[in-house]
């Protein structure tokens, strides 16, 4: 839920803005049967980005800080926004497969398994610790 709060949250204006910049400096993509699966594609990936740095900024995101959840380095340190940043690399592959249709609900549901077995999420794993409070 955190995640997709945080998306959300920054996916919307995000969107708005490519399809504006898009519509203002290439608006003969606009017409194209593929472009709106591009601007998905390119938006998901920049919103990963702009999440990044505000974690970077603030510290956490309006999801994690919602829901509890802290994210840190095995030796338990708050993760740089390199480090934040290489791990939205891993939730972008290996979480939500670059958001291609039906792969990336099975990335999500492996990915969900290995929590519910105990197991750290792929773009975790030793990297990173998650807890959420309950």
């Amino acid at each position: 839920m955190a995640r997709m709060l945080d998306l959300w949250l920054i996916a919307l204006p995000t969107a708005i803005l490519v399809d504006a910049a898009l519509a203002r400096f290439r608006p003969q993509l606009m017409g194209q049967p593929y472009a709106m699966y591009l601007l998905a594609l390119a938006s998901f990936a920049l919103v990963l980005l702009i999440e990044a740095g505000v974690y970077g900024c603030c510290g956490n995101t309006a999801g994690k800080a919602l829901f509890g959840i802290t994210v840190t380095t095995l030796d338990g340190k708050h993760p740089t926004a390199a480090q934040y940043l290489r791990r939205q690399v891993g939730v972008f592959w290996y979480g939500f497969a670059m958001g291609l249709p039906l792969i990336s609900l099975l990335a999500m549901a492996a990915q969900g398994l290995n929590l519910r077995n105990g197991q750290p999420a792929a773009y975790d794993a030793g990297r990173f610790v998650v807890r959420a409070r309950r």
